[in-house]
């Protein structure tokens, strides 16, 4: 069985047991978190959404917080003489799926 969530913008497909790294989440580590916004399940008999299925949600084990690879931007403007170097680690949550119920 698997499903198909959205969070943060982003689509997920995911199975019982797997790891997954999200934008950071407001979580303790070793809590649980729902996610009730499934576009699909699917498996023996796929159930899709419009847009999500009713009923339907995933839960998550939260396993902790960490930071992503490092993203660099650069801005320059020609003839302007400006070079402006930045980056930064973006905050990510990394999680587990526990539970699939549809």
């Amino acid at each position: 069985m698997y499903a198909v969530i959205a969070h943060s913008g982003q689509q997920f497909r995911l199975s019982e047991g797997d790891e997954l790294v999200l934008d950071r989440i407001q979580a303790e580590a070793g809590s649980t978190i729902d996610i009730t916004e499934v576009l699909l399940i699917g498996g023996d008999k796929t159930k899709v959404g419009n847009p999500t299925v009713k009923g339907a949600k995933v839960t998550l084990e939260v396993l902790g917080d960490e930071l992503g690879e490092k993203r660099s931007t650069f801005k320059y403007r020609a003839r302007k003489r400006t070079r402006v170097g930045k980056g930064f680690r973006p905050s990510l949550t990394r999680v587990k799926v526990a539970k699939i119920k549809g």
